[in-house]
């Protein structure tokens, strides 16, 4: 996965968190007094839920301001002169430091956590087992009268009292504590803070998640009080009592449950003061529960995007597609040259009906339009609809020659099939953006001679045709460069970039013009560049980005 697929995947799952923290903390207060304690702390399933959906194999639109750059390539010998490719997007190694700023933070986060249970567990190691409290968990006497009583650990829980606890709680009271981290054990409380800690850990720059953590380990011994309580018939009073008498523990447990004040005590006292919810009323919390998780999950699902109407054909479905339409892409590019410009149609270019067959088994339907666009609809080994492409034509009328840019507006993995053709899901024909109204567009360029930068413009506001003229004085490292820049909107919600070109490697001038979406990196590049044992760069390069609007 590339960096700016891993920003996205982290935005997404950002976003989901956010809201299911959200649901939880609106929630949890009333669903607490309506329901229960015991079943409100089962709100804490959602925000996870609510990530897992967000992360699910689906595709989302693409945004436009990760959409691949445009090259636009002229040379000066006679051939086939321009070609229109992809190239990776600038940023790249800002997303990769974000990336890594990720994964050392949530790496600390995980490590101090580490440290910490393993700094209660090591002083444990003198800890004496209690044989006659006849639990299924080991339970442990500690030598320290701060430490306990506490549930520790998740995958092999046991049970902690405190050096003091016969002397410090009366016969009843022992009873209710061993009841109390009982029930955390039986409940699996320990893996509902193991899972809280790993969450927190991957979202440790949200502050959600250190809120979140918090809230979880409150509700976990509200919870287990109303449990406690409801299995033994004991005055509310003894159980406060208890709770009063523990100390706040000076050693930090990130996976186990501690009984201790460090947790809001008046609303635990608070809380043992309510009438526990009678059946009717606990089984609709668990149906409401049930609901309102698959709801969230659903419709956090459909938000990021779904699978319909996109295709995943075989690599040579796609490579044999784009080698039976060059003959199609020979017979528009020659046209150019004709008096009457170009064709908008099959039967103009002599070719046969878009739906005969006639252009290989890897090609449903071949039809030019209007524009200098030819669409392709794929079909698989069983004559099925595979995908589509659009290739789209860009004449350059001064050398006589044609480049062709390749997008497919359906089929997500296009350019690992074909490293050619980009995925974008408002392709050239077929996008629903409207540009045409647009009067200025913020635009920035950055000269490059001979591979070197010798001049950027930034955040300059255009109108609409008006020129932008550029010129950089002849130097000891490069030679004399000029022209001027202008854009308009276009069909298809897209920009086009004229420019003219004198100076340099350029023999005379020139006025390539090529489209890009708005937001998307356009580059310009006249001349040549040598390889092998000699590399060479004689190129005068433009690369450009255009917005809508000014700030």
């Amino acid at each position: 996965m590339s960096n700016p697929d891993w920003l996205s995947f982290a935005w997404l799952a950002s976003l989901a968190f956010t809201l299911g923290v959200g649901v939880v903390a609106l929630l949890r207060h009333a669903c607490r007094r309506v329901f229960g304690a015991q079943l409100a702390v089962l709100l804490w399933v959602v925000p996870p839920l609510a990530v897992i959906a967000a992360c699910l194999p689906h595709i989302a639109a693409t945004p436009l301001a990760t959409l691949p750059p445009v090259v636009l390539r002229i040379t000066t010998t006679p051939g086939p002169l321009m070609d229109v490719t992809s190239a990776p997007t600038h940023g790249g190694g800002l997303s990769w430091f974000l990336v890594m700023a990720w994964a050392v933070g949530a790496a600390g986060v995980s490590l101090v956590a580490a440290m910490m249970q393993w700094r209660y567990r090591r002083g444990l190691r003198d800890a004496k087992p209690v044989p006659a409290a006849a639990l299924p968990w080991p339970v442990l006497q500690a030598t320290r009268v701060d430490m306990g009583p506490a549930l520790v650990g998740a995958w092999r829980p046991r049970i902690v009292l405190p050096a003091d606890f016969e002397s410090r709680y009366e016969s009843v009271e022992r009873a209710l504590i061993l009841a109390h981290e009982a029930t955390h054990a039986y409940r699996r409380d320990g893996w509902w803070c193991l899972v809280g800690q790993v969450v927190a850990s991957l979202f440790w720059f949200h502050p959600m998640a250190w809120w979140g953590l918090r809230a979880l380990r409150q509700d976990l011994e509200l919870a287990c009080d109303a449990a406690v309580l409801h299995a033994n018939d004991v005055p509310r009073a003894i159980y406060a009592r208890a709770m009063l008498k523990t100390q706040t523990t000076g050693a930090l447990l990130p996976v186990g449950c501690s009984w201790s004040s460090r947790h809001p005590i008046t609303e635990r006292i608070v809380m043992l003061k309510r009438i526990q919810p009678g059946r009717a009323r606990r089984l609709t919390g668990r149906i409401s529960l049930g609901l309102l998780a698959t709801a969230l999950s659903a419709v956090v699902y459909a938000a990021t995007g779904q699978d319909t109407g996109l295709y995943r054909p075989d690599k040579d479905v796609v490579t044999n597609a784009l080698r039976d339409a060059r003959s199609a892409q020979d017979a528009l590019g020659a046209s150019t040259s004709r008096p009457a410009g170009n064709p908008a149609s099959n039967a103009a270019l002599g070719l046969p009906a878009p739906d005969s067959g006639a252009f290989g088994a890897a090609i449903k339907r071949l039809e030019v339009e209007e524009g200098g666009h030819i669409l392709l609809t794929l079909a698989d080994k069983h004559g099925a609809v595979a995908g589509h492409l659009d290739l789209e034509m860009h004449p350059v009328a001064q050398i006589g020659n044609v480049g062709w840019s390749c997008y497919s507006p359906d089929i997500p993995d296009v350019k690992q099939l074909a490293a050619s053709c980009s995925y974008l899901p408002n392709a050239p024909g077929k996008t629903t953006a409207d540009l045409m109204s647009v009067d200025r567009f913020t635009f920035d360029m950055v000269l490059s001679i001979n591979g070197e930068q010798v001049d950027k413009a930034a955040k300059i506001c255009l109108r609409k045709n008006e020129p932008y003229r550029f010129s950089h004085v002849q130097d000891a490292a490069h030679p004399p460069v000029q022209g001027e820049i202008s854009l308009q909107p276009v069909a298809g919600g897209q920009v086009e970039i004229q420019s003219d070109l004198q100076g340099g490697i350029i023999r005379e001038p020139i006025h390539p013009k090529l489209h890009s979406f708005p937001g998307q990196a356009a580059t310009i590049q006249v001349g040549e560049k040598i390889g092998g044992d000699h590399p060479a760069d004689h190129t005068v390069k433009l690369d450009v980005i255009a917005t809508p609007g000014c700030a």
